[in-house]
This record gives C-alpha cells, structure tokens and sequence, in this order.
C-alpha cells in the first residue's frame, strides 16, 4: 500500500500478489484443508494419532500470534514482490495470475513449504478470497486486500474459512467498499490501448515532461511544479441495508501557487488515488492555459452513485464535506470543488449547506463550490459551459491558416461533419452548438450503440430517444446502428472528432485507422501518447484536453466571482446600457426620418443577460487561449498540446518566482 500510494507505478494487483504471500506465511495451516485439498492429503492425520506441530502448524501458530500484528512482516515481503515487479516489466505478456505466481515462488523455502502442493496463483486466490470475508480480524491494509480481488472475479464460490468464523463476530457486519479491478483504468479504457502503453497519470507525466523541455524553467522549479502539494484519504462508515460499508474519498490539491485550488468531485467506483492525482495535475496545466487565476484539485468518493438512493448519497456527501471542512481542504479562499462523473447541481447543493452549517460566519460560504442550482448562488450558463468552450476551441482552430491548410479543409464550423464519442453533458452540448452552427453531427458514440448518418443526425431527438429508451437502439432517424462495436464509428471519415467520454480511448490500436481530419479532445486524456504521435505524424491536427475542454472551469470562476462579490451579472449596468442605446437609437431615428418598428428597437437597445456576459466572457477567454497555443506552436515548431503545455508551465513558474518560496532556502 505505500509504495501505491506514493505513485512509484506498481499495479494493486503486485500488491495484491504480495498481501495473499503475507497472508500466505501467517494462515496456511489454518487454511489448507478448507482451500487447498491437494495440499490437505498430504498432512492427513492417522486415526487415533493427534496432529504434530513440528512444522507448518508452529509456523501458523507463530504467524497467528506474531507476524499478524507486525508491519515490517508486509514491507519484508514488499522486497519480493518488487523484484516480481521487475520480472514482469520485461515480460509485459504475462498475466496477473502469473504475477502473482512469481511473487510466491521468490518467496523463502520455508514459506513455500507451508503451501505444500499448491501454485502460488491457486494460493493467492484462495486465501484473497478467505481473507475478504474475514477482514476483520486481520491486521493488514484494507486497501491491500481490497486489490486482492484483481487476480480474478470468482472469490464467490470459495467457502468461508471456518477456524476465524466464531471470532470474527464483533464485525462480521461490515463490507468492504465497492471494489474495482483497476488501478487508472476500466476495460472500457483498455480498448484501444496495447498493454504497455502508460496509464494515465503516467501519460500526464510523459506530455508535461516533453513540454518541459521547451519552457526554458529550471529542472528545481519543473519538480515543484510537477509534483502534488497534498492529498487527503479518508474512510468512513456508512449504513446500507442493515450493514456497514466503509466508504473511501480523496481529494488532491496538486498546486497551491495561485488559490483556491479547483477541480471537480466524482463518484465512481473506478476512482483511486492516482486517478485523482492526474486529473488534479491536468487542472492546475489547465487553468494556467486559460488564465484563471486557481491552483488545480480534484476529488472523488469510491462508490457507484447507481447503488445508492439519494437519503444515502446526500448522508455520503455531507460527511465527506465535513471531513474536508476538519482538514482544510474546502473554502472559498482554500479549495473549490465542482461536479464531475456521478455529481451534478444536487450534490454541489449539499456540499454547501454542509459548508454553510460548519461555518456560519463565512458570508462568503456559497463560493466554497460551484456548478450549483441557480437558486442556490449558481451562475446561467454553467451546465452547457463545457461544451461550448469545445466548440470555441474547434472554431478557433479550424479558422487558423496553417490548420486549414494542412488539414485540407475549408475553415469553417459550417458544412463540417462532426463524431462524437459520449452523449452526457459534454458531449450533448457540444453537439448542439455544433449543430445550432451549421455542421453535420454525422454520428454520436455511447458504450452500446452507435448511431450514424450521413445527412446529419437531429441531436434533439436523438438525446429524447435515449432519455426515453436508455440507448441508441432501435433510432428510426439513424441511417446505420452500430451495436457489436461501436467504437468502430470513431475510425469513420469526417472533418472533426470529438472524443467526450473516457481516457484513453484512441490507443496504438486504432490511432492509425482514424481517418478524422481534427481531434479535438473533449474528455481528460482520451488520446495516449503513443496514438498522439501516431495522430500527428499522419497530418492530422489534436487539440489538447487542457486547452479544449477549459469551458466548465472558465464558468466555474465566473460564479465564484459572482458569489464573492453577492451580485448577478448585469444587475447594475442593463437598465443603464439599454436607456443609453435608446437614446441614441432615438437620435439616429430623427436623423434618418424613418422610425423602426417595436421589434427592431428591441432588438437594438437590448442589455445583456447573465447567461450572455457569460458566453461572451467564455468565448473571449477560449479565442485568446487558442492564439496563445498557436503563437508558441508557430514560433518553437511543436505540436499544439506542447505549446499550451508549455504555456502552462511557464506561467506556473512566473508566478512561483513573483510570490517567493518561504522557508526553502536557507
């Protein structure tokens, strides 16, 4: 569990490996005749003769009393299973199992022994499943034993072990939280990808690094900004269906040179540290891009939102805003969460009354997080803002002369066909403006279907049928459903792709077959680096996630504005603006002798609504972005992920030399 948890690239399932080894010298004798038979014949005991204890009974008996309650026992065995980590990086084909196989055979003989005739993928798997239900005796990282469910889904059929059943009373109604074979990424984000290219938060690494290299910042100061600032882990109970389910959260505050730090929470029971600490990296990168003044966060609880009614997810939600307000780790001026996967304005409502109720003296309290219901503090134009900046970004780009040029294309939105892989709020919205600008949405991705037409799809009633039917199946309007794999529509001809669901979903494995002219990168790392360079070499333009989907956070600091400073946009000036443009409509109209019609005057004299200062400051924010990222790409000859990266950094490091450093130098 430590070296996991200080990001050193090791898979839950070599910890995994290494806690069934622990388990391994401290259990088997109590084990072997419920999970191992073979084993158990070759120590069966003789009628009338008693059982000896000259070897792997007093091992067990040591091992109970002893190795259970010493730590060094699992960093003793952290030695092994390191060195299976270097066997399997230069046997990449090699599954878990056999990992896990070559984690026991390092071990001692005298370890060995104890397991007698079984392999070690057999023992792993038996004892990981006797120890899941019995974990409440044991003294070894939940977190340890909950990877232990990665070497393989068929725990279920294994008995219960029943020398620890009577003693294991006291928390026999506990569970553990719901678990996830992944350590960055699901089988949905393996798709694409062969096995040895990198996860995700070594991907962010991987594009930080080689943008690194063009910023001209000193290799002390890349470390700091590379580096995360803090992380908090917390565990709590929570009550479900007469149990106790230990529930896990984080939250990264990956750096602290501007605040409050900002980044969304998520629940899903695919999150982990790592994932957090890359999302909370790509904030910081991309706020720095896009010149919002905060430092990058994020956060997230491990738990699938559909298991759990709403009393529970609102009981989930304060508590874990009520461990975030005892360590610091939300505030107007701290650290400033927003939705994400499985949130929305409910659980951002929540979060602040918490807040509120901890803290009634702050009258700023309802800045302490954004992407609320407008009737609690938040801002018009939120919900949309994402996919509106997409479509800003791919504007932008397609209007550059180099791009069009290079691309074969006429430059313009309008007349363009547009994919869209993942139909939720991102990618809705950018299909709409897409659409609402003349370009043809000629096909929409989701996990299960794939709708195409090469007329152009009707993006309304296209979301209507999904909402009604919970799928793209059976679309009357689709010229072509794509349903055994519709991650095949990704490789069709068009103008424009826009990946919006998960990372990683353009891979070695399909790089070379995407025919799109531009990928603009909607999701968080959706294309590995590997595909990147596969992507561009064959002409085609990317525009990077950090640049791209900037939209939600550029709002986000909107409504943070508004809520610090207790009034809406346009309150004070639109009557104002519109008096003034009457009166000059007014003298323009007696000039030219021909007064205009109530619908024209309108028209004219109108002041701006909140929602349209905020599309009018996102679209500012995204045009000087986009020119930024161009001028660095045009004057250092990179890519445009490089140069908006490269920005990033720069600025990161500007503000790091402006503030000082305390306490850093003697």
């Amino acid at each position: 569990r430590p070296i996991l948890d200080e990001g050193m690239g090791v898979r839950s399932s070599a910890i995994a490996a290494a806690a069934a080894v622990v388990v391994t010298i401290v259990a088997t004798a109590n084990l072997r005749h419920q999970l191992c038979p073979a084993a158990g014949r070759n120590t069966r005991q003789r009628p009338g003769q008693q059982q000896t204890q000259k070897t792997s009974g007093k091992r067990a008996d040591y091992s109970t009393l002893r190795l259970l309650r010493q730590p060094a026992a699992v960093m003793r065995c952290a030695g092994r299973f390191r060195r299976a980590r270097v066997w399997k990086e230069k046997n990449e084909q090699c599954t878990e199992r056999a990992l896990a196989a070559r984690c026991f055979l390092l071990c001692t003989a005298r370890m060995r022994s104890a397991a007698l005739q079984c392999t070690g993928a057999e023992l792993a798997r038996a004892v990981a499943g006797a120890v899941l239900r019995q974990a409440g005796l044991l003294h070894l990282p939940t977190q340890a034993l909950r990877c232990a469910l990665v070497l393989t889904p068929t725990f279920a059929a294994i008995p219960p072990c029943s020398p620890w059943g009577a003693a294991s009373g006291a928390r026999r109604g506990a569970m553990l939280p719901p678990l996830s074979a992944r350590t960055l990424s699901t089988g949905l984000t393996n798709v694409a990808t062969e096995a040895h290219e990198p996860k995700f938060l070594q991907a962010v690494g991987m594009f930080f690094d080689r943008a690194a290299r063009h910023s001209g910042v000193t290799e002390e100061v890349l470390k700091h900004i590379k580096s995360t600032d803090a992380v908090l882990s917390v565990t709590f109970p929570m009550e479900k269906d007469g149990r106790t389910v230990m529930i896990r959260g984080y939250r990264a505050q990956h750096s602290r040179h501007r605040l409050p730090c900002k980044g969304g929470i998520r629940y899903s029971s695919e999150v982990d540290l790592q994932e957090v600490e890359a999302l909370a990296a790509l904030m910081t990168y991309k706020c720095a891009a896009v010149d919002v003044p905060f430092g990058g966060g994020k956060g997230g609880i491990m738990i699938n939102p559909r298991d759990w009614t709403a009393a529970e997810l609102e009981r989930i939600t304060r508590r874990f805003t009520l461990e975030l307000c005892q360590k610091n780790f939300i505030g107007p001026g701290v650290d400033v969460p927003a939705p994400d996967v499985g949130t929305g304005p409910r659980e951002m409502g929540w979060i602040a009354d918490t807040y509120r109720n901890f803290n009634p003296q702050d009258v700023s309290g309802a800045a302490c997080v954004t992407g609320k219901a407008l009737s609690l503090g938040g801002v018009r134009g939120r919900n949309e803002a994402t996919g509106l900046g997409v479509y800003y970004g791919v504007r932008e780009f397609l209007a550059f002369p180099e791009v069009h040029t290079r691309i074969r294309h006429h430059g313009k939105v309008e007349d363009s066909s547009v994919i869209i892989q993942g139909f939720g709020n991102v990618g809705y919205w950018a299909a709409r403006f897409f659409e609402a600008n003349g370009a043809k949405v000629v096909g929409v991705v989701e996990r299960d279907a794939a709708a195409y037409s090469a007329a152009g799809l009707d993006v309304e009633q296209l979301a209507q049928w999904r909402a009604e039917t919970g799928s793209f199946r059976g679309f009357p309007d689709a010229q072509r459903l794509i349903e055994d794999n519709p991650m095949a529509l990704l490789e069709a001809q068009c103008d424009v792709l826009i990946p919006a669901a998960l990372e990683r979903q353009i891979g070695l494995k399909n790089a070379r077959r995407i025919k799109a002219k531009l990928v603009g990168e909607a999701a968080n790392g959706p294309v590995t680096p590997g595909a990147d360079e596969v992507l561009r070499s064959q002409g085609t333009v990317v525009v990077p996630d950090l640049l791209l989907n900037a939209g939600g956070v550029c709002v986000s600091y909107f409504e943070w504005a508004k809520n610090l400073s207790h009034l809406r946009f346009g309150r004070m000036n639109k009557r104002w603006d519109e008096r003034s443009k009457g009166q000059l409509l007014a003298l323009v109209e007696g000039n030219a002798g021909r007064p205009l019609s109530e619908v024209e005057r309108r028209q004219l004299i109108h002041g701006a609504e909140e929602h349209e200062l905020v599309y009018s400051g996102l679209e500012d924010t995204m045009i000087v972005a986009c020119n930024e990222t161009r001028q660095t790409a045009n004057a250092k000859n990179i890519d445009y992920r490089t140069a908006a990266l490269t920005n990033s950094i720069n600025k990161i490091a500007a503000s790091l030399a402006g503030s000082g450093s305390i306490f850093t130098h003697a």
